[in-house]
Parts: structure tokens; C-alpha cells; sequence
């Protein structure tokens, strides 16, 4: 047993790994994880604005800052729909704050994956 798995328990599934980087449930049967479009979300929350970074999967992918966002819910639902318009996967990491809980909701009713990190 690991120190990460005594300190934290064992991971979320110990056959296929970290549910952040399980295949979706749309991917077809045999299809590589890599073939799927991927995106990672990074949220800076705040009350009136957003400020948000990108990352393409892989290790070339591209990372770059977008630019700030209204933090308004309707701002926030545009910009995800133009991300889903785009990938097939998001994934949403947002800082922790008490600004975050609204956004939390929003994503993952959305049917994306949201995580806090500190």
C-alpha cells in the first residue's frame, strides 16, 4: 500500500485508475482513449469575473490563457456550449473559493466533469 493510499484510500477504481482520466461513456468499443478530442478547463472564480486558462490533451498539446469571463451564470453556459461545440471531453478545475459552489453546479449539470484544486 502506498503512502498516497494510506493517507487518501485507494484510488477511485484500482483496474482502470483516476476517474479524471477514464475513457467517456460515449467512446465506441475499441476506440483509443487518444482519439477522442480532450480539453482542460482551468477556472480562476471570482465574483464578477472569471479568469480562465486552456490546455489541448497531450504533451504537445497547446495551453494559453483565454482571457477573463463574466461570472454571470448565462456568460459561463455560453462559453462551455462554444467549448462542447469544439471537444468531444472537458474537464473543469476550478480554484477553491466560495465563488466556485455556483459554477461547481453549473458544469456538472452541463454533464462535465468539475474538480476544485487549491
Amino acid at each position: 500500500m502506498s503512502v498516497f493510499e494510506r493517507e487518501c484510500g485507494p484510488p477511485l477504481d484500482a483496474n482502470r485508475g483516476l476517474a479524471w482520466l477514464r475513457p467517456e461513456p460515449h467512446a465506441k468499443e475499441g476506440e483509443p482513449w487518444s482519439s477522442i478530442a480532450k480539453f482542460f478547463v482551468g477556472i480562476d472564480v471570482a465574483k464578477l469575473k472569471n479568469a480562465i486558462a486552456i490546455a489541448e490533451f497531450g504533451r504537445d498539446g497547446e495551453v494559453r490563457y483565454f482571457g477573463e469571463v463574466d461570472a454571470s451564470e448565462a456568460s459561463m453556459r455560453s462559453f462551455i456550449k462554444r467549448l462542447e461545440a469544439k471537444y468531444d471531453v472537458i474537464r473543469i478545475c476550478y480554484e477553491a473559493g466560495p465563488t466556485g459552489y455556483g459554477l461547481h453546479r453549473l458544469v456538472t449539470e452541463m454533464g462535465h466533469e468539475c474538480v476544485v484544486v487549491a
